[in-house]
């Protein structure tokens, strides 16, 4: 496991010239098996293609001091980032903008974690390319959203033995891209 306590010169240090070139996965934590059998199909098609996988939390720790940091680095050391946004937060009922004249109810709203959308701003602002698949049924915001980014949906199921054709197919035309 890599551990980036300092991020100074991080790359230099565990990522040699030799390493085969870096993805950044960026996905939550606290997984239910089927989410964590579709991260690690992810991984295995991303090592199989002959990149290096980087997944802060798994493959990865960083100092609590300066995450953001952390992830800047990883990041840079990358040649791309693939999001995996699963549902994280499922919001019941709540109000969207209390303080104005005509607040907005909402009910039924499912988020992923808010890293996945820092993670991905800190990939587009880096300028590297982005690749996002989303859990069926998020509410699609801010980066995580097919009006600004390009997002491939999929279904989550229980006891899939591979990824859905779509996200094979996704994954595969971006990383060829890559090289």
């Amino acid at each position: 496991m890599m551990n980036f306590a300092h991020t100074g010169d991080v790359a230099a240090r565990i990522l040699p010239a030799a390493a085969p070139p870096v993805i950044f996965i960026s996905v939550g934590h606290n997984l239910e098996p089927a989410q964590e059998r579709f991260v690690q199909f992810v991984e295995q098609s991303v090592l199989a293609t002959g990149f290096q996988v980087v997944t802060i939390g798994r493959t990865t720790q960083v100092e609590l001091a300066d995450p953001l940091g952390a992830i800047r680095t990883v990041i840079a050391a990358a040649r791309g980032t693939i999001v995996i946004a699963f549902a994280r937060l499922a919001v019941q009922r709540a109000i969207e903008y209390p303080s104005v004249k005509q607040p907005q109810p909402v009910t039924g709203r499912v988020l992923p974690t808010v890293w996945n959308q820092i993670e991905a701003a800190m990939t587009i602002q880096a300028g590297h390319p982005l690749l996002i698949l989303s859990q069926d049924g998020l509410y699609f915001e801010g980066i995580i959203d097919p009006v600004l980014s390009s997002v491939t949906p999929f279904v989550l199921e229980q006891e899939a033995q591979s990824l859905p054709a779509a996200v094979q197919h996704a994954m595969l035309t971006w990383m060829q891209a890559l090289r």
